[in-house]
């Protein structure tokens, strides 16, 4: 496995930053957008992390959002310690400035919690570009210290790093199947 750049802190708001930076063999940029909207079951979830990824579900399928802004699934997955179930949600990607040529923006909350008003509250951008290798990504993750210990912050980045290397062990083969009929 490929070690990514690591680091999380706590704010002046009281929220988590937990930054990872990697670079991801064998994977292309329009494969992995194309495997964040079609993830669909908890059986390809698990693909992504066999031993913490438990359960996903859209509750708001992109196909009925318009561009995917607004779809929400639910996942369970464990990264240290036992968590709620989490609402990841896909915005409007101008709410962050980038430099990279894809990303994400995810506002997300865990069962419990009011959804927040920005990803920066309670959520995650996602970027990434194509480089030598496959992609280079940057995730940050922005989580209230008050609903999750450092612990968690800690084992999320290191979750990170482990279901994006294991990308290129699946993904190329069903995204050329599934995507490109071959």
């Amino acid at each position: 496995m490929r070690e990514a750049k690591k680091s999380y802190f706590k704010n002046e708001s009281n929220i988590w930053e937990i930054t990872v930076e990697q670079d991801i063999d064998d994977i292309t940029p329009d494969m992995f957008e194309w495997w964040m909207n079609n993830i669909n079951t908890s059986e390809r979830y698990k693909l992504w992390h066999p031993e913490n990824h438990k359960t996903f579900e859209w509750t708001i399928h992109p196909s009925i959002a318009p561009g995917g802004i607004g779809s929400v699934h639910r996942v369970e997955e464990w990264f240290g310690v036992e968590t709620p179930a989490l609402y990841i949600s896909w915005a409007d990607p101008s709410e962050h400035e980038t430099h990279f040529t894809h990303q994400l923006v995810c506002p997300s909350w865990f069962a419990g919690m009011i959804p927040p008003k920005s990803y920066k509250e309670s959520g995650c951008t996602i970027e990434w570009e194509k480089n030598e290798l496959g992609i280079h990504m940057k995730t940050v993750y922005y989580l209230p210290a008050d609903f999750l210990p450092e612990e968690a912050a800690k084992g999320l980045a290191q979750h990170d790093n482990e279901e994006m290397q294991n990308l290129p062990k699946f993904l190329p083969e069903l995204y050329k199947k599934e995507k490109l009929g071959k």
